[in-house]
């Protein structure tokens, strides 16, 4: 009996090990495998960090493994203990039970300077990574005035790609995230990165919300954001952003996404340093000087390659050959005269850290000990592979999927496949951007049409944007998985604010007759979508509204207050209680329309179709006066009772920011804000500010000179609403 015991409980274990879900496994991974590839979790280096653990306090208190495989070492990867007057501490590292927790604290120490130091922690991955690989993190920054980073880091320090470099409140970096690789000379030490100003990515929530501190501390309900790392090659690799691809790093070549289009660049020119080494060649303002080669409106991996071959030669990898030359062609293309790029495995490193470049910005004592401002935090770490398919006799088509859905709470789809055995169809639902939920099939081996049921908790909201990702996989797996995809995107059917009004017993529609003002409404089939029978709804306040037919503009109303009073149509100028209408509920969905004056009902005169309409006493309450709105674009119940014109009210109009003429002299004007008095900080490319000042806003606009500033590019920062531009002068 005790063995039975011991066995049942073994599988019970087994049984929950087996269905556990990682937290991002209703996430896709948004970069591609490659021909033939799908992704492998590497499970010695992602976590979910849904378990706890803490620390001791000290510097080499307790350097110890941590993690369900021990993935992570609790300290940087060699004696370093921090940059700046950062001192890595293992007690400012635990795991919570959700997230891995970065905390800062202020130290006395001062062997680094400064009047005191910044407790931080720091986490390095026992595993290591190299290409091609996917790394990706769901993190939300510290609000406070230090980098919260997550980035790869060679054993050597010298080959370096950062996934995540955030300032939760330095002035003007908190709007951006720097998007980078780092490659080094140790001695004497010499560091080469990317200068390009499309190195420092806006993203467009995070300026609104005033910065990365701002965005994912949001008032205590923190926000997190994915970004993630896809390194194809030694001379290769692409960032993405909350599963969007925003950059892309190859060979001799950029390509980075500028609001809605794509911009592919390359250096113009590089010349020596003091150390000896070549840089790209600098502006006035500090930014690497580069040639756009061109723009698209979607990215094209040929375009960048054309972009890389158009170039003046000069690598935007390791232009310097800091990591040697590619000798042995490692990377196969035939080239054996140019850098060797990145080919070491590095380590993942998690940190928070006061950074030599902004001591001036070091966070106040009480601003390090401020619980609501001092924690970074990892949601999750993943790593996935690439590996051959293990089948490829398997496949799936979108071609049956629908072009137009209308909102539902559950919808069936038809998908054709071809499964070499029993397979599991499955049917992703994305709404803007958002995993809903997924259907699932179990298919027999053959080809066929397999019938795949998808069920929302709520339908999707109006202006949604839809994503049907459709896969073939091995049953019981998931997107990791998957032998054969396709996506499609239809169209979601939403109100145009127009509907049908439907008789109950004859299943009718009103509809008008000419457009003849004082002419009767008569029923039309429930199969005319014209004008004639399309209605609007107009609040007359106190739960009355007027209706307003779409063809006529005319509204309508009984002729007087009585009996059998016919129903006409009369000009929209008619606004009195005669021409305004409420709805009694009765069952179903279904509603008697009551008139204001006379506080009747009405309905059609007969059962025929073309029959017109007359006005009955509430007692008169059978199918004949019960009606429902159908929406004329979709066809589901319509329930609104506001106008088109009221609901666009109703939101407010996005501000818009214009400064102009850019590039200037020093003499802007400055349209498209609040009328208020306004601070504006002109900004340099180091962050500091170069000028300040007080203005009033009049009707929007105002005029500042700038005539005392050198060359070069700014930033423009409104200090009261929060708005940015970038600006150059040019004398």
């Amino acid at each position: 009996m005790k063995n039975l015991k011991i066995l049942l409980l073994f599988v019970l274990c087994l049984s929950i090990q087996i269905t556990a879900q990682n937290d991002w496994d209703n996430i896709s991974i948004p970069a591609n495998a490659g021909d033939g590839k799908t992704w492998e979790i590497v499970e010695s280096l992602s976590d979910d960090f849904n378990y706890s653990n803490s620390f001791s306090a000290g510097e080499f208190a307790n350097r110890s493994n941590f993690g369900p495989q021990n993935q992570w070492y609790n300290f940087y990867h060699n004696q370093w203990d921090g940059p700046g007057y950062t001192y890595w501490d293992t007690s400012n590292v635990a795991v919570d039970g959700t997230n891995l927790v970065i905390t800062v604290g202020q130290t006395p120490e001062t062997t680094k300077g400064g009047a005191y130091g910044v407790a931080s922690g720091c986490v390095t991955s026992n595993a290591k990574v190299t290409y091609p690989v996917y790394v990706e993190s769901s993190i939300s920054v510290a609000n406070i005035s230090l980098a919260s980073c997550f980035w790869l880091l060679s054993p050597d320090d010298t080959e370096e790609i950062d996934i995540i470099e955030n300032y939760g409140g330095v002035d003007f970096f908190k709007n951006f995230t720097h998007i980078s690789h780092h490659s080094f000379v140790r001695n004497p030490f010499t560091d080469y990165q990317p200068r390009d100003w499309n190195s420092w990515y806006p993203i467009d929530e995070i300026t609104q919300a005033g910065g990365w501190g701002e965005y994912c501390w949001n008032g205590g309900n923190r926000r997190y954001m994915r970004m993630g790392v896809n390194w194809i090659g030694p001379k290769h690799w692409e960032y993405y952003i909350d599963g969007n691809l925003v950059r892309v790093m190859y060979y001799n070549a950029m390509a980075t996404k500028i609001g809605d289009k794509w911009e592919y660049t390359y250096y113009k020119a590089v010349q020596q340093n003091a150390n000896g080494y070549y840089f790209p060649t600098n502006r006035p303002d500090g930014y690497s000087d580069v040639t756009i080669h061109t723009t698209t409106n979607n990215y094209s991996l040929s375009t960048l390659q054309n972009t890389s071959n158009a170039s003046k030669g000069f690598s935007v990898i390791d232009p310097g050959w800091f990591q040697g030359g590619d000798d042995n062609d490692v990377d196969q293309n035939g080239v054996t005269v140019e850098p060797a790029g990145f080919t070491k495995e590095l380590d993942i490193i998690i940190n928070m850290e006061s950074q030599g470049w902004l001591l001036n910005s070091t966070p106040s004592v009480a601003d390090l000990n401020d619980p609501s401002k001092n924690k970074m935090l990892v949601d999750w770490v993943r790593v996935y592979t690439p590996i051959t398919n293990s089948s490829n006799n398997a496949s799936v088509s979108c071609n049956n999927l629908p072009s137009t859905i209308t909102a539902e709470k559950n919808y069936t789809f038809d998908v054709s496949y071809e499964a070499d055995t029993t397979r599991d169809i499955v049917i992703e639902f994305w709404e803007s951007g958002v995993w809903k939920t997924n259907g699932v099939t179990t298919v027999n081996a053959g080809s066929s049409t397999a019938t795949v049921s998808v069920n929302l908790e709520q339908a999707p909201a109006a202006g949604s944007t839809i994503l049907l990702k459709t896969s073939i996989r091995p049953v019981g797996g998931n997107f990791t998985t998957s032998i054969d995809n396709c996506e499609t995107t239809p169209q979601l059917l939403t109100s145009d604010n127009t509907f049908f009004i439907i008789n109950k017993q004859t299943n009718g529609k009103i509809s008008a007759n000419g457009t003849t003002v004082f002419s009767e409404l008569q029923m039309v089939a429930n199969s005319s979508n014209s004008n004639s029978a399309k209605w609007t709804m107009i609040d007359a306040g106190n739960g009355y509204f007027f209706l307003k037919n779409v063809a006529t503009n005319l509204f309508f109303r009984p002729l007087n207050n009585s009996n059998s009073s016919i129903i006409q149509q009369v000009p929209n100028t008619f606004k009195g209680n005669f021409t305004q209408w409420k709805k009694v509920p009765s069952a179903n969905g279904y509603f008697y329309l009551q008139n204001r004056q006379t506080g009747m009902y009405f309905r059609p005169t007969t059962n025929a179709i073309s029959s017109s309409l007359e006005q009955r006493p509430t007692n008169w309450s059978g199918n004949y006066t019960q009606w429902i709105f159908k929406d004329a674009v979709t066809g589901n119940a319509f329930n609104k009772t506001v106008t088109v014109k009221q609901k666009i009210q109703e939101i407010p109009k996005q501000q818009k920011f214009s400064v102009f003429p850019n590039p200037s002299n020093g003499l802007l004007t400055i349209t498209g804000l609040k009328n208020t008095n306004e601070v504006f900080k002109v900004v340099n490319l180091l962050g500091a500010t170069v000028k300040e000042i007080n203005t009033e806003i009049q009707n929007g606009k105002t005029t500042i000179n700038l005539n005392n500033l050198e060359t070069g590019s700014y930033f423009l920062l409104s200090k009261n609403q929060k708005l940015s531009k970038r600006i150059i002068i040019n004398k």
